[in-house]
């Protein structure tokens, strides 16, 4: 079943369930009236921080038979054209070749080849299976949660890629040199189980790679609510690298390296989703519509913004590891 198809809620029941890392049940707020400012789906959300480990989750959040509800037509269904061009664009293809840089580089992984099979969770179009596979002639895999994106995913990156839930798909005896989250982790309601699970499936010696927002990002403290990486309720846990390394730890991955994203639209979308929820307060009624200068006196100060300030800043937290988009290496303990 696509995900374009689940039907339209009813409600939206809440869950509040304990810590992943620590069992915790005991929260503090960190973040008030948070929403899905990205696709505008229903529903106000906070941020909390366990007492216990620090781990920020959004808690409450929807239950576990909601969560689809917030997918629908974001990334597939009537998505589905967006999602493709964005990830197989030049800024797509882009990200691929990084981050297969970052793996060659801080991973210390042997040669891939014909005999080698790689893994992703969470593959949305295959580029980056794509790119491996260009690149090694290695086998290639992905799951994904819509069928028609695992569809696709498996014509565009020549690979083999399934539609269908990462706890509960029988690999079989197959197992795998390498497993990547690419900007999956945060969505899976047990972070922990799910790289538990990588671990059971990679080969002796394999990596895992994960990559998702880091919460410690200074643009974070900034914008608050209004921080890109932030896509409340989809992002159920909100990592910063010590919860992070901890989780790969607790699942029995030792992280190699860490290293932060090149992430150069992160201030930008920050501030131009903080001004849009400033129109819409001044104006019940604003909206997008290039035909109205409202629209292009929203836009101008970005326009300025991002050769002026995102530039320069992101490229500083670039070189100081503190970007909002971080990559972590772990090697099967």
């Amino acid at each position: 079943m696509s995900l374009a198809d689940i039907p339209e809620p009813t409600d939206h029941g809440l869950e509040a369930p304990p810590c992943p890392l620590c069992g915790g049940v005991r929260y503090r707020l960190l973040l008030s009236q948070t929403r899905d400012r990205l696709y505008g789906k229903p529903g106000v959300f906070q941020v909390q921080a366990c007492s216990g480990c620090g781990l920020a989750a959004t808690w409450p959040r929807p239950a576990a038979s909601r969560l689809g509800d917030y997918y629908r037509n974001a990334y597939s269904g009537k998505a589905l054209a967006r999602t493709r061009a964005w990830q197989t664009g030049w800024l797509g293809r882009w990200a691929a070749r990084a981050r297969l840089r970052a793996v060659e580089s801080l991973g210390r992984l042997g040669p891939l080849g014909p005999l080698s099979a790689v893994l992703d969770v969470g593959c949305g179009y295959g580029e980056f299976l794509r790119t491996v596979r260009r690149r090694s002639d290695c086998q290639v895999c992905g799951i994904d949660m819509d069928s028609e994106m695992a569809r696709l995913a498996t014509s565009h990156s020549g690979g083999a890629c399934v539609a269908g839930e990462w706890m509960q798909h029988d690999w079989g005896g197959q197992r795998f040199e390498l497993i990547t989250f690419f900007q999956s982790l945060e969505h899976f309601p047990d972070p922990v189980a799910a790289l538990q699970r990588a671990q059971q499936q990679l080969a002796p010696d394999g990596l895992c790679v994960v990559e998702l927002p880091d919460f410690s990002s200074p643009w974070r403290h900034v914008f608050g609510r209004f921080w890109m990486p932030l896509v409340v309720p989809q992002h159920l846990y909100h990592f910063d690298p010590r919860s992070l390394s901890l989780a790969l730890e607790q699942a029995g991955l030792r992280p190699l390296r860490r290293t932060s994203m090149w992430f150069p639209i992160e201030s930008t979308v920050s501030l131009g989703l903080a001004l849009h929820a400033l129109a819409r307060r001044l104006d019940p009624g604003f909206r997008l519509d290039w035909r109205r200068a409202s629209t292009w006196l929203l836009l101008a100060p970005l326009v300025l913004w991002w050769p002026l300030v995102e530039l320069p800043t992101q490229t500083l937290f670039w070189l100081l590891g503190r970007t909002g988009n971080q990559l972590v290496i772990a090697r099967k303990a």
